[in-house]
């Protein structure tokens, strides 16, 4: 009889080895093909959400600018993007005004006020105001040139100035 247990000790022995290594086996190809399909889907969802965003960044950057006549299939365009990647629905006035007229980002805003008040400022002093109103009465057409050049250039100091605080604000 000690035989007997003998044997069925080494064949439940051998049993448990058998499965032992088919496990290791089956998790050795498992788990890296595991991974390799989590890391291709986690990959893919990145490279879509990348792709979004650049459509996104297009089409504002396309409805920022003025409307032409011409256009007005692009601009449609524009607006089909930021509403398919917005969760957002986008009403049919607000898509009538963006083919119509320019979106106004943040930047545009902050500029178009800063530059309004540096030209207040500047025609603040009488000398610079009587020498824009000579130079506007015999060449307006190069005092406008000159006053959008000059605040051009401030609104491109003004900017360069805040990325500066910015980067220094930067730990």
């Amino acid at each position: 009889m000690p035989q007997d247990e003998d044997k069925k000790k080494e064949k439940a022995t051998t049993g448990w080895d058998k499965l032992k290594v088919l496990s290791g086996l089956i998790a050795s190809i498992f788990i890296p093909v595991a991974l390799a399909l989590i890391g291709n889907w986690y990959s893919s969802a990145i490279s879509k959400s990348e792709i979004s965003l650049r459509y996104t960044e297009l089409a504002i950057n396309i409805l920022v600018e003025e409307p032409t006549g011409s256009d007005q299939s692009l601009r449609q365009w524009a607006i089909n993007i930021i509403s398919t990647y917005s969760n957002v629905p986008m009403n049919i006035e607000t898509e009538r005004a963006l083919i119509e007229k320019p979106m106004l980002g943040i930047d545009q805003r902050f500029e178009d006020a800063l530059a309004n008040q540096v030209v207040g400022e500047i025609l603040r002093e009488p000398k610079t105001r009587e020498a824009i109103q000579e130079i506007a009465q015999k060449q307006p057409a190069q005092a406008e040139a000159a006053m959008d050049s000059l605040v051009r250039k401030i609104l491109i100091t003004s900017r360069d100035l805040t990325r500066q605080q910015a980067v220094r604000k930067i730990p």
